[in-house]
């Protein structure tokens, strides 16, 4: 079995930069270390993953401390889309509202609005 690639979204990235400094570093260091490499592997099992219920489409939540991060795995093309990151306070709200904002975000990865970054540059990890 192939190992998935990740493909971090224009979302996650800008979230990530408006996080605290302190933050970064943590969710950086944590997503480096033990996050991608368990994604790579396992995405829809261990300790920190969980599948989210009431959405329309199969997203999943990994735990990351205080953070909840939310991706989608397609099989198929073996990649799992990082798709934001939030506080745990209030994770669960801005989730919901990216799935709203988004009506073609039924399952079909293809209409996500993944844009590769300009410039060349990758957003897989």
């Amino acid at each position: 079995m192939s190992e998935f690639r990740i493909f971090e979204t224009e979302e996650f990235l800008r979230k990530l930069k408006k996080s605290s400094l302190r933050d970064t570093t943590f969710l950086r260091k944590e997503l480096d270390i033990f996050v991608y490499p368990q994604l790579k592997v396992q995405p829809f099992w261990g300790n920190n993953i969980k599948k989210l219920k009431g959405f329309s489409s199969d997203i999943w939540r990994y735990r990351i401390g205080k953070f909840r991060l939310f991706y989608v795995a397609d099989q198929e093309e073996q990649v799992v889309y990082i798709l934001t990151i939030h506080d745990r306070k209030d994770a669960y709200k801005r989730v919901g509202w990216v799935e709203q904002q988004n009506p073609a975000f039924n399952g079909r990865l293809g209409l996500l609005g993944l844009v590769p970054r300009p410039s060349g540059l990758s957003n897989y990890y």
